[in-house]
């Protein structure tokens, strides 16, 4: 039989363990959280080392779909580093994050007939969900991106797909370098007012896609009148996601990661 083991960043309240079979093969599948702690999942990934026929890294925070290039050889480094000590295969599973997020959209999209056409979508991480942007680019012009807003504490929302392109490798690039970056946001008035042009831009979407990292922040403060009758986009819908989204009047809940 071979052994699957997902270490997980995320909650142990979600482990599990199951046997599978597939193409002939039995599997032992196990989901081990630590809670966010990064040292315990090191110890884990190394104590199943020789132990596992593949390791899974989850409840990490993937790197952009679209980023600056150093961001990306900073994230390689630490990926070749930890991969020098490790013999058994791991992955963090980004590529098949990818193709799921792409082949969702196109289902529903050919399922439902034209569901996204001319649909208003916001996108509170554009930078975190660029294929899903790029598909729905196909559907629609109505893109919003709140990146600007909820990085760097700018009041300005992003219009299009070049617009998204000029800020991961222009603005993004340059505010990763300054210190200051966030003090803006920090200041009562302009955030302020950053809640108020989030709630209204809410408002007016159809769509809104919400990244699974922090995802009770962005929505913290969002109430029925922000979400009432929204399709709601989003990664690792669990049960209590779910039911935050359903007492605030979501409509539909698109899992771009749905549970095998």
């Amino acid at each position: 039989m071979k052994q699957i083991v997902s270490i997980s960043l995320g909650s142990s309240k979600t482990d599990y363990e199951f046997e599978t079979e597939f193409l002939g093969q039995d599997f032992n599948i196990k989901r081990l959280g630590t809670d966010g702690d990064l040292e315990k999942a090191a110890e884990m990934l190394l104590q199943w080392d020789k132990n596992a026929d593949v390791i899974g890294i989850g409840g990490v925070k993937l790197p952009y779909g679209l980023n600056p290039r150093y961001l990306k050889k900073k994230h390689m480094d630490k990926l070749e580093r930890l991969g020098a000590q490790i013999e058994t295969p791991v992955t963090l599973g980004s590529e098949l994050r990818d193709v799921s997020f792409e082949w969702c959209l196109r289902f529903i999209q050919y399922k439902f007939g034209n569901y996204f056409n001319n649909a208003k979508v916001l996108f509170l991480s554009g930078m975190d969900h660029y294929r899903l942007a790029k598909v729905m680019s196909e559907f629609t012009d109505n893109l919003t991106f709140a990146d600007p807003i909820f990085e760097n504490g700018i009041a300005k929302f992003l219009t299009s797909i070049k617009d998204l392109k000029s800020y991961a490798h222009g603005v993004h690039e340059i505010l990763q370098w300054i210190p200051s970056k966030r003090l803006a946001s920090s200041v009562v008035p302009l955030k302020a007012w950053n809640d108020y042009i989030v709630k209204k831009a809410m408002q007016k979407a159809n769509i809104i896609v919400v990244p699974n990292d922090y995802f009770y922040k962005y929505l913290e403060n969002m109430s029925l009148e922000e979400l009432g009758g929204k399709t709601i986009i989003t990664p690792t819908a669990y049960d209590d996601r779910i039911e935050f989204l359903k007492e605030r009047g979501v409509d539909v809940v698109i899992d771009t990661t749905p549970k095998i």
